[in-house]
Parts: structure tokens; sequence; C-alpha cells
């Protein structure tokens, strides 16, 4: 029975749940493939299978997990031009097709990715196709996708408030606040702020100055 999956090519992954993850190269509903995580304990779970050739099909490459969270992985096939994708999959075993390999040329040169994406400190994924490109020997690659901001702490003392959120090296926040949400207005509380690593701290010095403050972070592009 392959309708969970058959023939796994790529190595586990151990996410930050401290479950494995990992992919088969065959099986599932259509035959191309699935996505399946394993507890620490053995219990086996399919996430989801790969239900299209559109979205991607034999994965043999390992997942690797985002920063935000998500697993990243390859496709060797399949994708719209039938060369290949990246494809985004949560845990819980909600899967997107990003991006499709375009062969020798268009938006994404390159063809049949079989090696792990690798994250990248600026939040960028990077990896390699060993056909395809300009001159049909392989690409190198590079995969932006936006980070969520999620803030990780908030603290007060002597009426300042210190607020930390997830950020991506290289990239420009600036944090706001209103008194109010019914209000479409924000006050801007800092100018705009390139981040040097993957978490931002900034103080509100004023937070006592209002009976509440409601907090959000801008990313500029």
């Amino acid at each position: 029975d392959l309708s969970d999956g058959g023939f796994p090519v790529a190595s586990l992954m151990q996410g930050n749940d401290g479950n494995f993850y990992g992919t088969t190269s065959a099986g599932g509903s259509s035959s191309l493939g699935t996505v399946f995580v394993i507890t620490p304990e053995g219990q086996f779970r399919s996430l989801c299978p790969f239900p299209s050739s559109s979205v991607g099909g034999y994965p043999e490459a390992a997942l690797v997990q985002g920063s935000d969270g998500n697993l990243y992985g390859t496709t060797v096939i399949g994708g719209a031009n039938q060369l290949g994708s990246i494809f985004q999959v949560t845990t819980n075993g909600n899967l997107t097709s990003l991006i499709s390999f375009s062969g020798t040329s268009g938006s994404s040169p390159g063809a049949n990715p079989q090696c792990p994406l690798v994250q990248g400190p600026n939040g960028n994924f990077y990896g390699v196709t060993p056909s395809g490109g300009a001159n049909g020997l392989g690409t190198i690659f590079r995969l932006s996708v936006p980070m969520p901001v999620v803030f990780k702490a908030i603290t007060l003392n002597n009426g300042a408030a210190t607020l930390t959120w997830s950020s991506v090296a290289s990239q420009t926040y600036q944090l706001q606040y209103s008194t109010n949400l019914t209000e479409t207005n924000w006050t801007i509380l800092t100018k705009p702020t390139v981040a040097s690593n993957g978490t931002m701290t900034i103080t509100d010095l004023n937070a006592a100055n209002s009976p509440q403050r409601f907090y959000r972070v801008v990313l500029f592009p």
C-alpha cells in the first residue's frame, strides 16, 4: 500500500518541535510522493501527498525548517514546466508550491533540483540545480520568502515598555503605536532601522504616558 508514500530517498530533518520530518519520492494519492512526520517515540503520520504534477513531484532532497517555522523543499520534476519546483509545507500539512523552475531561460532558470535548500542569515533560501540555466549546466539560485514579524517579549519597567520581535538581518523595520485600535492613524515611534541579526529590541520610554498602547512593526521593502 503506497497511499502513505514509498521509496524515501532524503534524510530526515528534526523540527523545532522535536518531531522528524521527511519525504517519499513516490506514493500518495497521485503517486508523486508525500511529506510525513515521525515522533521521537516512532509514531508515523503522513502529512500530505503531492496532489498533482503542477505542484511538483518526486522530492529527493531533505526538508529544511525556515525561521518562520514552515518546512521548505524541492521536487525533481513537476511544477508549471515539469522541471521541478520549490514548495512550502506547514507542520500541519498545508502544502504550497512557491516557484517552478523554467529550464534554460525565464524567470526561474534551472531544472531538476536534488539538493537541500539552505536559509541564509538574511532570510533568503539558496540552492543549486544540476541542469538548466543559460548554458544548460545548472544554476545557483536564491529564493526570497517574506518572514512574518513575531513579537517575542514585551516587558514593563518604570513606565517604559521594551519590545522584542523576530527580524531578518539587513531588513528594515519601524515600530509604531496607537492608543485606540478603532483609529487608522498610527504614531511612529522609531525611525526605520536595519536589523543586524534575527532579533530586534526597542524601548518605548513614554509608554506610561497613555492608559493603553498597541504596537505594530512595519517592514520596509
